[in-house]
């Protein structure tokens, strides 16, 4: 399920993660995210606990990092203070990126929340991090291949016999965004030509389909003159 929020600059789009098919495309947006934050290593749903890398503070240098025993800097030789400056500029890097990164981790905490349906907010009870509650809403939401797969063949059929009615930006995009997800999972119905053929003959039966709602509504307008006269 989609929700609009429209500005002056920009639309955005964001998906609510309600049921089964809504998982690709809001677990897509997730992931888009968090890798340009660069914190996707660390809340990928994929990975197991013990494989999942860990976000770690940086520990900032003391003089004695440098000279064992020391624990002033003016204590350190001209050479252990131009080290130990090397040091510190390297941990002010590092700890920017944490928590650079902290805050991605925590804004998608909270975003994951804010974009799954109140029906399915229960599977992110006592799930205080961004990869407990991907991995909550995967193993209840998720949908395996075979279902995934069995639901977009169905809404292909739909397609095909819908056309009719609907506005043709609306049709095509749907028909663009299905075959794509059919062919990432290989289905045989999109596969070579097929999905060619099937959207000529979808084209050519609504065409009919045209013609015939036109040449009804001509003959109307002829028997309401003829009976006018």
């Amino acid at each position: 399920m989609a929700a609009t929020e429209s500005s002056s600059l920009v639309t955005k789009t964001t998906v609510i993660l309600e049921k089964p098919s809504d998982w690709q495309e809001w677990l897509f947006l997730r992931r888009d995210k968090a890798t340009l934050n660069g914190i996707w290593e660390y809340c990928n749903p994929d990975m197991s606990q013990h494989e999942l890398k860990k976000l770690i503070e940086p520990v900032r240098p003391t003089p004695a990092t440098v000279a064992e025993g020391v624990t002033l800097r003016s204590q350190l030789t001209h050479e252990q203070r131009l080290d130990y400056q090397d040091l510190l500029d390297a941990w002010e890097y590092d700890q920017k990126t944490y928590l650079h990164r902290q805050k991605a981790l925590n804004e998608l905490t909270s975003e994951i929340a804010q974009t799954t349906a109140r029906s399915n907010l229960y599977l992110l009870e006592g799930k205080s991090t961004a990869y407990e509650r991907l991995k909550a809403l995967k193993e209840h939401l998720s949908p395996n291949t075979a279902r995934r797969s069995r639901e977009l063949v169905v809404k292909y059929r739909d397609l095909q016999a819908t056309r009719r009615g609907r506005a043709v930006e609306g049709w095509l995009d749907d028909w663009i965004k299905i075959t794509d997800q059919m062919r990432t999972l290989n289905l045989p119905d999109v596969n070579g030509s097929r999905s060619q053929e099937d959207f000529l003959i979808a084209e050519h039966q609504f065409h009919l389909y045209e013609i015939t709602c036109r040449n009804f509504e001509h003959s109307t307008v002829v028997q309401a003159l003829e009976q006018q006269e």
